[in-house]
């Protein structure tokens, strides 16, 4: 199986921020991925991070606490009108950052171009079981380390199978939400072929 690490970045300074800004405007395609606190956009759950991959650089960035940057971050997501942006139901991604944008009265005007890697699945193999990013990696031979480091980790601290990325240290949540980023895009590319 492939493994595919990446330098990744937290987003917490400003030299972070002009960093990801000039890479933002230079890449032509992106992938992207949010973690939350559960599923409920509508009511109490809310982006955590945000994850974007740069594939010509190689390069991942998470942004740390959307909630107090979410003016910096709509305004990362503007600069994505002229570029493809890739992830895995991308719908539900920005559906979290259009509510909570909604939530705190900021506009939120961005995404032109999508590719939904899980819709890609669903039109390749209508009889799919499963459109889960985890079993499309492994389907296409790429591994997940931080997948499974993330199960473990809720595993050993009480939470059994819940999904509870919000309960994870940073720095696990970072390495999860980029790997998601990248596996997104190396399956985007996979289905390109």
């Amino acid at each position: 199986m492939e493994t595919y690490l990446v330098s990744c970045t937290s987003v917490e300074s400003n030299k972070h921020k002009k960093a990801l800004l000039k890479l933002l405007r230079e890449e032509p395609v992106i992938a992207f991925d949010t973690e939350t606190t559960g599923l409920k956009l509508y009511s109490v759950d809310v982006p955590i991070g945000v994850g974007i991959y740069f594939p010509k650089a190689d390069e991942g960035y998470y942004i740390i606490d959307v909630i107090s940057g979410l003016a910096f971050l709509v305004s990362c997501l503007q600069n994505l009108k002229t570029r493809i942006v890739i992830g895995h139901n991308i719908a539900f991604d920005i559906l979290a950052i259009r509510t909570l944008c909604r939530k705190k009265k900021i506009p939120c005007d961005f995404f032109v171009d999508v590719v939904d890697t899980m819709i890609f699945a669903k039109l390749i193999d209508n009889n799919t079981k499963t459109l889960s990013l985890n079993d499309i990696s492994e389907l296409f031979g790429f591994a997940t380390r931080y997948q499974k480091e993330m199960s473990e980790w809720l595993f050993m601290n009480g939470y059994g199978d819940k999904h509870v990325v919000s309960a994870a240290p940073i720095e696990l949540q970072k390495n999860y939400c980029i790997e998601d980023c990248v596996l997104t895009y190396k399956i985007y590319e996979r289905f390109c072929k």
